[in-house]
């Protein structure tokens, strides 16, 4: 997560795209961080792809109630 969260500050961005096989998976948003790894206790073992919101709609919707306008990639 550290490093998900380092891309996200380098690039000021709230999130960030994740990929399978060159594929959109998700995104993660520093949302995601805060609420399933760092609120659940998590040291930093936790990968994208375990907080990362899946449907990524719901995704679209928050970053607009958050006022995010911009994502970078994740590669």
């Amino acid at each position: 997560m550290q490093v998900v969260a380092q891309q996200m500050r380098d690039d000021d961005v709230g999130a960030l795209r994740v990929a399978e096989k060159d594929r959109l998976a998700g995104m993660v948003t520093d949302r995601d961080i805060v609420l399933r790894a760092v609120a659940e206790g998590d040291r930093g073992s936790a990968t994208a792809r375990q907080v990362m919101s899946p449907k990524i709609f719901e995704v679209l919707r928050n970053m607009s109630e958050n006022r995010v306008r911009r994502t970078a990639g994740n590669g």
